[in-house]
Protein backbone atom coordinates (compact mmCIF):
# COMPACT_ATOMS: atom_id res chain seq x y z
CA UNK A 1 0.00 0.00 0.00
CA UNK A 2 1.48 3.39 -0.98
CA UNK A 3 2.40 5.79 1.78
CA UNK A 4 -0.22 8.62 1.86
CA UNK A 5 2.31 11.13 3.22
CA UNK A 6 4.69 10.52 0.33
CA UNK A 7 1.84 10.65 -2.19
CA UNK A 8 0.53 13.97 -0.89
CA UNK A 9 4.05 15.42 -0.86
CA UNK A 10 4.63 14.46 -4.49
CA UNK A 11 1.22 15.84 -5.51
CA UNK A 12 2.03 19.11 -3.72
CA UNK A 13 5.42 19.27 -5.47
CA UNK A 14 3.81 18.71 -8.87
CA UNK A 15 1.25 21.43 -8.13
CA UNK A 16 3.94 23.92 -7.10
CA UNK A 17 5.93 23.21 -10.25
CA UNK A 18 2.86 24.00 -12.40
CA UNK A 19 2.38 27.42 -10.81
CA UNK A 20 4.42 30.08 -12.59
CA UNK A 21 4.94 33.41 -10.93
CA UNK A 22 5.44 36.46 -13.14
CA UNK A 23 8.96 37.41 -12.07
CA UNK A 24 11.29 39.71 -13.96
CA UNK A 25 14.44 37.75 -14.75
CA UNK A 26 17.93 39.07 -13.97
CA UNK A 27 20.60 38.49 -16.60
CA UNK A 28 23.99 36.91 -15.91
CA UNK A 29 25.66 40.22 -16.72
CA UNK A 30 23.45 42.14 -14.27
CA UNK A 31 23.98 39.61 -11.47
CA UNK A 32 27.75 39.64 -11.98
CA UNK A 33 27.69 43.44 -11.93
CA UNK A 34 25.82 43.48 -8.60
CA UNK A 35 28.16 40.89 -7.10
CA UNK A 36 31.22 42.81 -8.31
CA UNK A 37 29.87 45.97 -6.70
CA UNK A 38 29.47 44.11 -3.41
CA UNK A 39 32.94 42.57 -3.59
CA UNK A 40 34.41 46.02 -4.23
CA UNK A 41 33.30 46.93 -0.72
CA UNK A 42 29.80 48.33 -1.19
CA UNK A 43 27.90 46.50 1.56
CA UNK A 44 24.73 48.36 0.54
CA UNK A 45 24.76 46.25 -2.67
CA UNK A 46 24.11 43.00 -0.77
CA UNK A 47 20.28 43.30 -0.74
CA UNK A 48 20.26 43.81 -4.51
CA UNK A 49 22.47 40.72 -4.95
CA UNK A 50 20.09 38.67 -2.83
CA UNK A 51 17.09 40.06 -4.71
CA UNK A 52 18.69 39.14 -8.05
CA UNK A 53 19.41 35.61 -6.83
CA UNK A 54 15.82 35.22 -5.64
CA UNK A 55 14.43 36.51 -8.95
CA UNK A 56 16.64 34.10 -10.89
CA UNK A 57 15.58 31.21 -8.65
CA UNK A 58 11.91 32.06 -9.07
CA UNK A 59 12.34 32.42 -12.84
CA UNK A 60 13.92 28.95 -12.89
CA UNK A 61 16.07 29.68 -15.93
CA UNK A 62 19.61 29.85 -14.60
CA UNK A 63 20.25 26.72 -12.55
CA UNK A 64 23.34 25.61 -14.47
CA UNK A 65 24.84 29.07 -14.92
CA UNK A 66 24.23 29.88 -11.24
CA UNK A 67 26.06 26.71 -10.22
CA UNK A 68 28.97 27.70 -12.46
CA UNK A 69 28.94 31.22 -11.00
CA UNK A 70 28.98 29.85 -7.45
CA UNK A 71 31.95 27.62 -8.29
CA UNK A 72 33.72 30.65 -9.76
CA UNK A 73 32.99 32.82 -6.70
CA UNK A 74 34.04 30.17 -4.17
CA UNK A 75 37.63 30.21 -5.40
CA UNK A 76 37.95 34.01 -5.46
CA UNK A 77 39.79 35.36 -2.41
CA UNK A 78 38.35 38.36 -0.61
CA UNK A 79 40.92 41.17 -0.55
CA UNK A 80 39.22 43.12 2.22
CA UNK A 81 39.42 40.34 4.84
CA UNK A 82 42.70 40.07 6.68
CA UNK A 83 43.90 36.90 8.37
CA UNK A 84 43.42 38.26 11.88
CA UNK A 85 39.81 39.26 11.21
CA UNK A 86 39.04 35.87 9.66
CA UNK A 87 40.76 34.01 12.47
CA UNK A 88 38.88 36.04 15.08
CA UNK A 89 35.53 35.36 13.40
CA UNK A 90 36.39 31.68 13.06
CA UNK A 91 37.39 31.45 16.73
CA UNK A 92 34.12 33.07 17.76
CA UNK A 93 32.11 30.56 15.74
CA UNK A 94 34.09 27.40 16.47
CA UNK A 95 35.83 26.61 19.71
CA UNK A 96 38.10 23.89 18.35
CA UNK A 97 41.25 25.39 19.85
CA UNK A 98 39.84 25.09 23.34
CA UNK A 99 38.33 21.65 22.79
CA UNK A 100 41.33 19.96 21.20
CA UNK A 101 44.50 21.00 22.97
CA UNK A 102 46.77 18.59 21.11
CA UNK A 103 45.90 18.79 17.44
CA UNK A 104 48.18 15.85 16.65
CA UNK A 105 45.62 13.59 18.32
CA UNK A 106 42.60 15.13 16.56
CA UNK A 107 41.77 11.88 14.80
CA UNK A 108 41.67 9.96 18.10
CA UNK A 109 39.46 12.61 19.68
CA UNK A 110 37.05 12.56 16.73
CA UNK A 111 36.93 8.75 16.79
CA UNK A 112 36.04 8.80 20.50
CA UNK A 113 33.28 11.34 19.86
CA UNK A 114 31.91 9.39 16.91
CA UNK A 115 31.68 6.16 18.88
CA UNK A 116 29.41 7.98 21.35
CA UNK A 117 27.22 9.22 18.49
CA UNK A 118 23.98 7.28 18.03
CA UNK A 119 24.33 7.43 14.24
CA UNK A 120 27.88 6.06 14.13
CA UNK A 121 27.16 2.32 13.89
CA UNK A 122 23.82 2.28 12.12
CA UNK A 123 22.49 -0.91 10.64
CA UNK A 124 20.31 -0.97 7.49
CA UNK A 125 17.08 -1.00 9.49
CA UNK A 126 18.05 2.09 11.51
CA UNK A 127 19.14 3.80 8.30
CA UNK A 128 15.83 3.08 6.56
CA UNK A 129 13.83 4.25 9.59
CA UNK A 130 15.76 7.50 9.74
CA UNK A 131 15.25 8.20 6.02
CA UNK A 132 11.53 7.42 6.33
CA UNK A 133 11.16 9.73 9.35
CA UNK A 134 12.92 12.62 7.62
CA UNK A 135 10.70 12.31 4.55
CA UNK A 136 7.49 11.87 6.58
CA UNK A 137 8.12 15.01 8.60
CA UNK A 138 8.73 16.96 5.41
CA UNK A 139 12.32 17.87 6.18
CA UNK A 140 13.39 16.47 2.86
CA UNK A 141 11.44 15.65 -0.28
CA UNK A 142 14.29 13.94 -2.12
CA UNK A 143 15.43 10.77 -0.36
CA UNK A 144 18.43 10.45 -2.66
CA UNK A 145 19.77 13.81 -1.48
CA UNK A 146 19.23 12.77 2.14
CA UNK A 147 21.06 9.50 1.61
CA UNK A 148 23.99 11.31 -0.04
CA UNK A 149 24.26 13.66 2.94
CA UNK A 150 24.13 10.81 5.42
CA UNK A 151 26.65 8.76 3.44
CA UNK A 152 29.01 11.75 3.49
CA UNK A 153 28.52 11.93 7.24
CA UNK A 154 29.44 8.26 7.51
CA UNK A 155 32.65 8.97 5.57
CA UNK A 156 33.83 11.51 8.14
CA UNK A 157 37.17 9.76 8.49
CA UNK A 158 38.12 10.68 4.92
CA UNK A 159 38.07 14.32 6.01
CA UNK A 160 40.88 13.58 8.47
CA UNK A 161 43.31 11.87 6.09
CA UNK A 162 45.97 14.46 6.85
CA UNK A 163 45.91 13.48 10.52
CA UNK A 164 46.42 9.75 10.07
Amino acid sequence: MPDPVLESASVAEAHVQDVALPVEDVSNKELKSRIKKYFEGDEEALPSVLEAILRRKLAGKHEETDDELMDELEVQPRDDVDDEEFESDFDNLYSTDEEIEILYSARDIVVKRMVKDEYFNMDDQQWDEMIKEVVQHGYLKDTEECEEILEDMLSWDKLLLGFS
